[in-house]
């Protein structure tokens, strides 16, 4: 199939489907629950697991090939240093608070690296630009600091029409597919964590701390995602006041979301270490810096 540059976003956009980047100010804010999955898909009825999707994720095209079968364990170059594990291990369970920006800040590399590739702009290891779960896993932070939206900064002019990167990204991140399905059960985690009684206690002060802020419209059983339902399509100041507003009303809820998740995520990494240092090794080849 001719790679257009049509298609050429038509990819990256079916790829992160899960996991869309920053909204647009003109689009819905409102992400939604059922899109926590990020990275991995499945196609139902031949039963086959979208192993492309990790290189889609980057916004090229893929070869097809098998994945080459690799170690997990040991090293092709020098351990990874402790700062690049942990944005690694960041990346594959986030959670609210510091771990979402590094989150931010593995996808947008990874994402980046692909589209450069390709011979187009990645986005500078520094945007923000690409926000996930920002009703589940935010930075109020990074809200408060700039609203719930940036503009995005890479950009596919130049990029190669035939442009195919499978085989490179399994030469130099053989194990990228492995960590990104550490996603899923990630994933599961934090949708059984969202009922904790503790944390459910949190939702009726957190919608009427936004409906007093705000006068908005506010469910108090899921208050976040109600919330940037009833953002959408404001002005711009609007939104900047708004995005204050959601970061002071949801510190609490997010600050226990967070601190929950974090009792779970030290099984988590250990279970995975292996994994999680071979991938932060290979990512360091490629220029990742912490």
């Amino acid at each position: 199939m001719t790679m257009t540059p049509e298609r050429f976003r038509e990819l990256v956009d079916e790829a992160t489907a899960a996991a869309p980047p920053a909204p647009h100010p003109t689009t819905d804010l409102a992400t939604g629950r059922s899109r926590l999955r990020r990275r991995r898909a499945t196609v139902t009825g031949a039963g086959l697991v979208v192993a492309t999707v990790a290189a889609l994720a980057l916004g090229v095209a893929v070869t097809g090939s098998p994945r080459a079968d690799a170690p997990t364990t040991g090293y092709a170059h020098e351990p990874p240093a402790p700062t690049v594990l942990s944005d690694v291990a960041d990346a594959a369970f986030p959670t609210p608070g510091r771990a979402a920006l590094r989150n931010i800040r593995v996808e947008t590399f990874i994402r980046s690296w692909g589209v450069t590739t390709c011979g187009g702009t990645g986005a500078p290891l520094d945007s923000t630009a690409d926000r996930f779960e920002q009703d589940t896993l935010p930075s109020l932070e990074l809200i408060r600091e700039r609203g719930f939206s940036e503009p995005v900064l890479e950009s596919f002019k130049g990029a190669r029409e035939d442009c195919q990167i499978g085989d490179e990204l399994q030469a130099v991140a053989p194990a990228f597919e492995d960590w990104s399905a550490l996603s899923g059960p990630w994933s599961q985690l934090v949708e059984s964590t969202l009922e904790d009684p503790g944390l459910t206690a949190l939702e009726a002060p957190m919608a009427e701390c936004l409906r007093s802020a705000t006068g908005l419209d506010v469910s108090v059983r899921n208050p976040a995602t109600s919330f940037l339902g009833a953002v959408d399509g404001s002005s711009d100041a609007a939104k900047q006041e708004a995005a204050i507003a959601y970061a002071d009303c949801g510190a609490d809820y997010f600050g226990e979301l967070e601190q929950l998740l974090l009792a779970h995520r030290p099984a988590y990494v250990a279970e995975h270490r292996a994994l999680l240092e071979q991938f932060a090794t290979q990512l360091t080849g490629l220029g990742y810096t912490p």
